[in-house]
């Protein structure tokens, strides 16, 4: 009996882009009104050495289709529009939409995992047709899950091209490959709306998460200015720097919950570490050529003035770094704001999306178009490429 091939269309969201629910009572955690109003804590990984009374047991829910209340929120990375978009594609084209959720806050290693079992699951042929496509954080987790897989050690990983030979097209879109500023400050001050206003995230919570951390800029690639104007050069990657600086897990109100300093500091020194590796492994000089019989098509944004760093001012500023327009020219009255912002999408810089080694290699096509960071999953380009992919 002929058995009919299935196609399905696999979605990877960006950070913030899946919510979190209550492991018992399957309550909406991450993103509710009660967050969007009084940002309550309760978000944090549990983090050796550390006093977290509060921390709730959370489990991955869906793709965030949009937080149910008006304001600036609803652009927060949420996907209702863009599932639309997928759901009339795979109409048209006869295939099933798989959206991957997945707990954003946990580092590359954690999400490739929920990637391959999405993957197994679908998969109930071996003549069935997967083809991905992946947003902001999640192309950078499927970059390294295309070239290494589900490997969970970054130093001793081995070019398997594992990931890509189990799909039949993938387009990325708008990934800081080479990480941003605004994770960096946010760990340091939190998630923040309304220019800097008001709390989003706590920073007590954010500091805690992994993926953040593999956000940031390589080492030797995180600058600030100081007050004088002078570059100066973040050693993103020393957890004693941190400690110094009183950033992250070291913040002043962190300090007054740790139990244990040095086990806290061990813990940052481990998750640094295996920042520092995973960008080597993501940049290292191909091995293996990438198999042939996928397309791999990048989307990259540009166009919009995008913050590139902060202001290191002392003491003056939560986090001791001025970050947002309004801290920056309070602290530095005759500063042009504009002096600290590259071209980007409005939230990532376009020199941030420069392609791994592996990824450039496996390449079929790539191109920048002048749009926003989640604005460009609505555009015109991204659509035609879609449903061109699933035309091959």
């Amino acid at each position: 009996m002929l058995k009919l091939r299935a196609i399905h269309l696999l979605f990877v969201p960006g950070l913030y882009g899946s919510t979190l629910v209550d492991s018992k009572t399957n309550e909406r955690e991450w993103v509710n009104v009660s967050q969007v109003v009084f940002h309550h804590e309760g978000f944090a990984l549990p983090t050796p050495g550390i006093d977290q009374p509060g921390i709730k047991n959370l489990k991955v829910g869906e793709v965030l289709k949009g937080v149910p209340v008006l304001g600036p929120f609803y652009s927060v990375n949420s996907y209702g529009k863009i599932l639309e978009i997928l759901e009339k594609i795979c109409k048209d084209k006869n295939c099933n939409l798989v959206p991957v959720p997945y707990d954003w806050r946990r580092e590359p290693a954690e999400v490739v995992k929920s990637l391959q079992e999405t993957i197994t699951r679908v998969r109930k042929s071996p003549e069935d047709k997967i083809y991905l496509v992946a947003h902001s954080y999640g192309a950078v987790n499927t970059s390294y899950f295309l070239r290494y897989g589900t490997q969970d050690n970054y130093e001793t990983a081995i070019e398997s091209w594992e990931g890509l030979k189990q799909l039949d097209g993938v387009v990325l879109v708008a990934a800081p490959f080479r990480g941003g500023t605004a994770l960096f400050r946010n760990v340091l001050q939190g998630a923040r709306y309304f220019g800097g206003r008001a709390d989003f995230v706590l920073q007590t919570d954010y500091a805690t998460f992994e993926s953040p951390y593999f956000l940031m800029p390589p080492e030797g690639k995180l600058s600030l200015f100081d007050e004088d104007f002078k570059k100066i050069i973040v050693p993103v990657h020393s957890a004693q720097y941190w400690k110094d600086k009183q950033w992250g897990l070291f913040s002043p109100e962190l300090q007054k919950r740790q139990k244990d300093s040095a086990v806290v500091f061990n813990h940052l020194d481990t998750i640094l570490k295996r920042v520092s590796t995973f960008y080597k492994k993501q940049f290292a000089p191909v091995i293996n050529e990438p198999p042939k019989k996928s397309t791999v098509v990048y989307i990259g944004t540009k166009g919009s003035p995008t913050d590139e760093n902060g202001i290191d001012i002392g003491n003056k500023s939560p986090g001791n770094v001025a970050f947002y327009d309004k801290e920056r020219t309070k602290y530095l009255p005759k500063l042009n704001p504009d002096k600290l912002k590259v071209d980007g999408d409005g939230s990532i810089t376009t020199e941030t999306q420069s392609l791994p080694t592996g990824i450039e290699k496996a390449l079929t096509n790539t191109y920048f178009v002048n749009d926003g960071h989640l604005e460009i999953l609505h555009s015109k380009e991204f659509e035609k490429e879609v449903r061109a992919m699933l035309s091959r």
